[in-house]
């Protein structure tokens, strides 16, 4: 009887752990989220906000974080399709189909603000300055000051494209998140070349989007374990980190 209690037991244990194990929350990253949201070694997320933000989830969740790499058109059937679990950086109003997805609370706010050469700092003070200009803009965003100032759009995929098109005078100006603008000057040291206008072109909430299908625990309790990190001061510190 005592064999069969303790066979029991590590029978139970063991289907325990692999259960536990086999858990895992796979969170979306790509191209599309530019340093210092991500770093990259060897196509392996090494580090960023994203990652930090990530695994201190995974520490309040006692869950495994899974990261995958995937082309930002397939995102959006990743997660209907519960292939992915959890898109980082976002927000509902960028998605015709939000009310396909779970979305956390805002987790912090960013600002999208416009860089010119510091030479044509005479030219362009004002986002009103850039009427019938050239902006550097990230394809598939949606920005509302070209529709309210007649400015042309020139898309590419990422934000050290849109400088070196700036350098080369091949666009006026570029708009992008703060916090990507502050890194890339930053880690490239070139204050002396740019001005970031002081006029913001737009505030937005950033969140964490979810599939509704295939999730390994609530999207309740990935939100509230969001709401501790935000309620705590980890995620602004893990921002502050990379100021």
């Amino acid at each position: 009887m005592k064999k069969t209690s303790t066979f029991i037991f590590i029978l139970i244990f063991t289907l325990f752990i692999q259960y536990s194990y086999a858990k895992e929350l796979i969170i979306v990253f790509g191209d599309y989220d530019s340093k210092p949201y991500t770093f990259l070694t060897n196509q392996t997320l090494s580090g960023g906000i994203i990652k930090d933000i990530m695994d201190e989830i995974g520490v309040e969740l006692d869950i495994k974080i899974k990261y995958v790499n995937i082309p930002s058109k397939r995102v959006s059937n990743f997660l209907l399709e519960g292939k992915v679990h959890v898109r980082l950086i976002t927000n509902p109003k960028w998605f015709k189909n939000h009310k396909q997805f779970y979305w956390s609370t805002a987790l912090f706010h960013d600002k999208d603000k416009i860089v010119i050469r510091k030479k044509d700092s005479v030219l362009i003070n004002t986002i009103r300055d850039l009427k019938e200009k050239r902006l550097g803009t990230i394809r598939g965003y949606k920005y509302q000051i070209l529709k309210d100032n007649n400015i042309i759009r020139d898309d590419v995929r990422t934000l050290q494209s849109n400088f070196k098109r700036l350098d080369r005078g091949i666009i006026d100006a570029l708009i992008h998140s703060d916090i990507l603008i502050s890194y890339y000057i930053k880690r490239n040291q070139v204050h002396t070349k740019y001005i970031t206008l002081k006029e913001i072109a737009s505030t937005h909430s950033i969140h964490a989007m979810y599939t509704k299908n295939n999730l390994p625990i609530s999207y309740k309790e990935i939100d509230a374990a969001f709401i501790k990190l935000k309620e705590n001061g980890t995620i602004q510190k893990i921002l502050d980190k990379y100021k």
